[in-house]
């Protein structure tokens, strides 16, 4: 198979529960990349939150590359947006009455700060704070500046709230915006052109690769726009939802028991 580009989702497909890369992933990839196939992390997170990995698969510079905040932004590793979809204050009022509708926790993200509307800080708060290693701003709702400019809107809850209201906020908000799940306690709202999919394809464009020459990896609903995409070579993760296996062309093993490594074998390299 003919691979010029590896578009690599983290949580629960690159990264074990423990956040760490196995270590045949990891070998494989290597080899992968030093057979010239671009490795490319695609993830909802910013780039701060991803940074760790691309250390560990020896990204850096101008020729590489990260998609972030599920395709909010796409940039160079040395920092350069090449693309961007970002969202204002209307867009946070929306979000907002939605949440104050269902009693739900929002928070949003800009490129360099996580702000939440809980007064009292809980672990899921401190836990997307240092998974994306970006410090907490607590806002109040009538404070928030009319300029606001952000990338990311975020509904966290219980597994149970959370199946209760995806529905909701898809219902009323997918006609104008990404709206997708990156977990089972999280639904994540996007610009409309803010995904994964479409970031990747505009990267694609801006390198001179043809779709058919990429190949990616996802096992949750921020990964379909990935998996929507035909000419994509998709492979869904042992431990994906079914929505992502169903449009897979290969299913692989899962992210604990080195899955990708498995599928660059068997197809790739």
């Amino acid at each position: 198979m003919a691979v010029k580009m590896i578009g690599l989702d983290l949580d629960g497909t690159l990264l074990k529960k423990d956040q760490t890369i196995g270590a045949e992933t990891f070998k494989q990839l290597m080899k992968a990349k030093e057979s010239g196939i671009k490795l490319v992390v695609v993830s909802g997170r910013p780039l701060s939150g991803v940074d760790f990995v691309l250390k560990k698969l020896k990204l850096s510079g101008v020729d590489e590359y990260a998609i972030t905040f599920n395709g909010g932004i796409v940039q160079n590793l040395s920092g350069k947006v090449m693309a961007e979809n970002v969202l204002d204050y209307m867009d946070y009022q929306k979000m907002q009455m939605i949440a104050d509708r269902f009693n739900s926790r929002f928070h949003y993200e800009t490129l360099n700060r996580f702000y939440t509307g809980d007064h009292q800080l809980n672990m899921s708060n401190i836990h997307e704070s240092d998974l994306v290693h970006m410090p907490i701003t607590i806002f109040e709702r009538g404070e928030v500046d009319s300029n606001l400019k952000f990338l990311k809107g975020m509904y966290t809850g219980t597994k149970a709230s959370i199946e209760n209201l995806y529905p909701e906020v898809a219902d009323q908000l997918k006609e104008n915006y990404a709206v997708s799940q990156s977990g089972p306690d999280m639904i994540e709202v996007n610009a409309q052109r803010a995904t994964k999919g479409i970031a990747l394809q505009q990267l694609c464009q801006k390198l001179g690769f043809s779709s058919k020459e990429v190949m990616i990896f996802g096992d949750q609903k921020n990964d379909c726009s990935m998996f929507e995409v035909s000419d994509f070579y998709k492979v869904a993760m042992g431990n994906a939802i079914d929505e992502i296996k169903e449009h897979a062309d290969f299913v692989t093993r899962s992210n604990e028991h080195n899955g990708i490594a498995y599928a660059l074998k068997e197809l790739v390299l």
